[in-house]
């Protein structure tokens, strides 16, 4: 077993358009390579896609072999790719060893949710309706005009891939976050959406004017909902902090990330 101190990851594409295709398709997409300190190939795996799944068992191999020839673990690993650093780091701990992180706002103070604040996960079309309704009987009485209600909202999605596991665009939403007072909704929408259906009540809090939805970038959020349910019904009221946030003269730009964002307002 060759040393495997100072590594490189890369896949390959060129190997695998000469492999035997199963009916016309190709069966690999590419080449798993790690190469150490001298140049010296350690790995050498042949690959469906670019996910983590399919070159795990063979790093976990690695490993083995670097201990029982009593070679050190990798202590750096290079690659293009930098989502894969938490995956070799969950593969090889010792990447973790004497490594001194510096944060780029430790001098702020770590974000912490409130004590008095819920999180509650949301499956069931009747539980998010219920969710949804302490909402909606909040709204202020038309009446006395108090006001619009202010929520918090943040969605989460898949990515689509590529047969050479590149990724090629945003799919479908999977998760939408609201906070609303001191209660945070994590709402499991994924299965809804692939049959372009969102619970009533939802709907009822997207559309309505009269309920702001506070986000980074929430009016792609809203666009994407809209268009995965198919409705003729616009998703209103959606507030881009970081729209917000440059015309007070906050930040140079609108476009910045939310981290960014939090630190000039908090510095």
């Amino acid at each position: 077993m060759l040393t495997a101190e100072i590594c490189t990851i890369d896949h390959s594409f060129k190997l695998a358009k000469h492999i035997a295709r199963v009916n016309g398709v190709q069966v690999f997409i590419a080449l798993l390579i790690i190469t150490n300190e001298k140049g010296e190939i350690c790995v050498c795996n042949l690959v469906a896609t670019k996910s983590h799944s399919q070159f795990m068992l063979a790093l976990q191999c690695m490993q083995d072999s670097l201990k029982l020839y009593g070679h050190k673990q990798p202590a750096i690993f290079y690659t293009d790719n930098m989502t894969d650093r938490e995956f070799l780091k969950k593969c090889f701990p010792s990447l973790q060893e004497d490594v001194v992180l510096i944060e780029e706002y430790s001098h702020l103070e770590a974000l912490s949710i409130p004590a008095d604040y819920q999180i509650s996960v949301k499956k069931s079309v009747t539980a998010i309706n219920d969710a949804m309704h302490t909402i909606l009987d909040s709204l202020p009485n038309e009446e006395l005009d108090n006001g619009p209600l202010v929520i918090g909202l943040d969605a989460e999605w898949n990515i689509e891939t590529s047969e050479r596991g590149y990724v090629t665009g945003r799919g479908q939403t999977a998760v939408l976050q609201i906070s609303y007072e001191t209660s945070i909704f994590v709402l499991q929408i994924g299965q809804m959406l692939a049959g372009n259906q969102l619970p009533q009540m939802l709907k009822q809090v997207l559309t309505n004017p009269k309920i702001l939805k506070v986000g980074q970038c929430v009016a792609g959020d809203l666009k994407y909902l809209k268009q995965a349910c198919r409705l003729d019904i616009p998703f209103v009221g959606g507030i881009d902090i970081g729209k917000l946030a440059k015309g007070q003269l906050v930040v140079p730009t609108a476009y910045i990330s939310l981290s960014d964002l939090i630190a000039s307002v908090l510095k």
